[in-house]
């Protein structure tokens, strides 16, 4: 069935979850292991080393754009409005490590940014 994250909730996926909802202020964690597929995401998901995400829908509402965080693997998201962001997340707290984007639209919405340099 899928989950449905709320605002200012935050939800663990280690198995597979299909039509999932992430609303504005959710988060949802794709563990290593994890495979989520379908994903209207407002809010932010993080998808770790070993996770995977096929066919998020990437948005934004009223109150801004939604975050995809890719550590593992994402497929044939689709970037409309949001922004997906390889390689980091700042979500729980900052986390470096190799994503892939495979056939995610458009890619110019897709980020590997380099690591910001610590004093």
């Amino acid at each position: 069935m899928g989950v449905n994250v709320g605002s200012g909730s935050s939800v663990s996926v280690s198995d597979t979850q299909s039509g999932n909802t992430v609303q504005d202020g959710g988060t949802l964690y794709v563990l290593n292991g994890g495979y989520i597929s379908n994903t209207l995401d407002v809010g932010t998901v993080v998808v770790s080393s070993g996770g995977t995400d096929v066919g998020d829908t990437v948005s934004y509402d009223s109150n801004g754009a939604a975050q995809l965080y890719v550590l593992g693997t994402v497929i044939s998201a689709v970037i409309d409005g949001g922004n997906a962001i390889l390689g980091f997340s700042y979500v729980p707290s900052y986390t470096t490590g190799v994503g892939t984007a495979i056939d995610t639209t458009p890619a110019t919405r897709v980020s590997q940014l380099a690591q910001p340099q610590h004093a």
